[in-house]
Parts: C-alpha cells; sequence; structure tokens
C-alpha cells in the first residue's frame, strides 16, 4: 500500500505550452510496491517573482525534505481563501510560507487568512527570497537534507 510522503505542486503558468506545461504528476507517493517520481519540467523565463520563487522552492525541497514532513502548495488560480502559497505539515505542526516577490505586500484577504491560520494554531511567515524561506523551515525545526543547493539546481538543469 502507497503512502502519500510529500506532494508539491507547480502553479499553472498560462504562457506555457505543450511539453512546457506542467502535468498533474507533481505528486511523489512512495511506498512497498511502487514509487511515482516526477519529472522535471524546463520553464520560460517570464515568470513572476514570486512564481519563480515557488518553483525553486519547489525544486530544493523535493530534494531536502526528509519523509516525515508533507508539503503541498496552493495554486493561486484556486486559492478564494487568499491562504499561504505553501503549507508544511512536520510532528503534527503546520508552519504556512507566503511567498512574495522583494518589495511584494500582503493584501487585506491575505492578512486576514493569517491572521485566522495562527488562531488555529499554524504558524505562517513570509518570505521573499530562497535563503529566507529555507530558513523559516529550518527555524521551524524541520529536519532539511544536507545537500548543497547549487548541487540541486545543477542536477535540475
Amino acid at each position: 500500500m502507497a503512502r502519500l510522503v510529500r506532494a508539491i505542486q507547480f502553479l499553472p503558468d498560462p504562457k506555457l505550452d505543450g511539453p512546457d506545461k506542467p502535468g498533474h504528476d507533481d505528486v511523489v507517493v512512495e511506498g512497498e510496491a511502487m514509487t511515482f517520481t516526477v519529472q522535471h519540467v524546463k520553464h520560460r523565463a517570464s515568470l513572476r517573482p514570486a512564481q519563480d520563487l515557488q518553483r525553486q522552492l519547489d525544486i530544493a525541497l523535493r530534494a531536502l525534505l526528509t519523509p516525515a514532513t508533507f508539503c503541498f502548495a496552493v495554486p493561486d488560480a484556486e486559492n478564494p481563501c487568499n491562504l499561504p502559497r505553501l503549507a508544511l505539515i512536520h510532528g503534527g505542526r503546520t508552519l504556512c510560507l507566503e511567498l512574495k516577490a522583494p518589495h511584494g505586500r500582503l493584501t487585506s484577504p491575505q492578512r486576514a487568512a493569517h491572521v485566522a491560520l495562527r488562531a488555529a494554531g499554524a504558524r505562517v511567515e513570509v518570505a521573499r527570497s530562497l535563503p529566507e524561506a529555507l530558513a523559516h523551515i529550518r527555524g521551524f525545526g524541520i529536519p532539511l537534507r544536507d545537500v548543497s543547493l547549487r548541487s540541486i539546481f545543477r542536477s535540475a538543469a
């Protein structure tokens, strides 16, 4: 019986067509009988900064997270509640990460969602860069594998 250990979904990008378009195979499932792996997709460079940050973080977390952490992304198009883009669950605790451009600001609905999540017991942080996002994840106590980012991005290219 397979169990879901990590789920990371790329944001759909309407600018991508054909083989560059991410599919529905963005879930990593490991089990005794079968393993589904994620196909790496090359993306065009004209992304919004927050989407680019999410793609970088998706690639990094696939290599860095251990099976004890469940991670998922909330695509903008399917996010009427203004939830943070990324949620990580480890040891019964939840860390929500909102990914913003370097000078991006939270909207009023996003701030309200963050207040509600904190009231429910989640930790909510905002990250504007890959190192800042990884620092929040480490600061929350989520163990990461000892792999260099340089080697991760070199193998993903």
